[in-house]
């Protein structure tokens, strides 16, 4: 008889890795409050379709939950620190709330085609390369928490249309997110790194910066201004607007 209703009875602790690796047919799974640990790849190609993760997991290993290609709904509670390698991607999340405690992620959300709202709680401090090819992501608020939003944060997030930045980040670098036409940068940016947005037509810089390293391919870039404090110039490459 396939298991579509999976119940993990309490009491269990830890649920190894690869446990459940490839069982298509299981919908959901109930975990109880007793499990601690899920391991790499236990639940990745299953048919899960949605996770409530138990309040005393801290870490979700790497794999975990990859290539669960009807998966469209995560409870991820506060207390997770940790979201390993890939362990979430290629699902069919549309949205996420990130809990503030998590200090580490890995590639753990790339191409999440149906990802289209993503909530990142104050507090979280690394995202790790994590939302990379989420196509369908049209707007992102980044705490000032994340002090570096990486090259590959949200690279080629082609719907990508607004990023807010907030007070307390100071190093963002934005790649092939072509349609993204409004960034909001705050007083504390030191280094700025964007390339291929070509729906970007106004930039405003504050005092404080310090390197512009490029905005290569940004074809419609029409006005930016470069203030005072900047000591490093890098290139406009294909800014055929400006």
């Amino acid at each position: 008889m396939e298991v579509t209703d999976l119940v993990i009875p309490e009491g269990v602790t830890s649920i190894c890795g690869n446990a459940f690796y490839g069982v298509e047919g299981i919908k959901s799974v109930t975990f109880p409050e007793s499990v601690t640990s899920i391991g790499s790849d236990a639940f990745a190609f299953t048919g899960l379709e949605t996770v409530t993760i138990p309040k005393g997991v801290t870490e979700i290993s790497s794999g975990t939950f990859q290539h669960c290609s009807k998966l469209e709904s995560v409870i991820i509670p506060e207390g997770v620190t940790t979201i390993g390698d890939g362990a979430f991607n290629h699902t069919a999340l549309r949205e996420m709330t990130l809990p503030s405690t998590i200090t580490s992620m890995m590639q753990s959300f790339y191409s999440c085609d149906s990802l289209v709202t993503l909530t990142l709680t104050p507090g979280i401090i690394d995202l790790g390369g994590s939302f990379y090819s989420c196509h369908a992501l049209t707007a992102v608020n980044i705490p000032g928490s994340v002090k570096t939003v990486g090259y590959s944060d949200f690279s080629n997030c082609t719907a990508l249309a607004t990023a807010t930045l907030n007070e307390g980040t100071e190093d963002v670098s934005l790649r092939g997110c072509e349609n993204l036409a409004t960034i909001n940068f705050p007083s504390t940016i030191k280094e700025v790194y964007i390339k291929g947005s070509t729906a970007l037509e106004t930039v405003t810089l504050n005092e404080g910066l310090e390197e512009i390293g490029s905005f290569d391919d940004c074809s419609s870039l029409k006005r930016i201004n470069i203030p005072s404090t900047v000591t490093y110039v890098g290139t406009f490459k294909n800014c055929y607007a400006l």
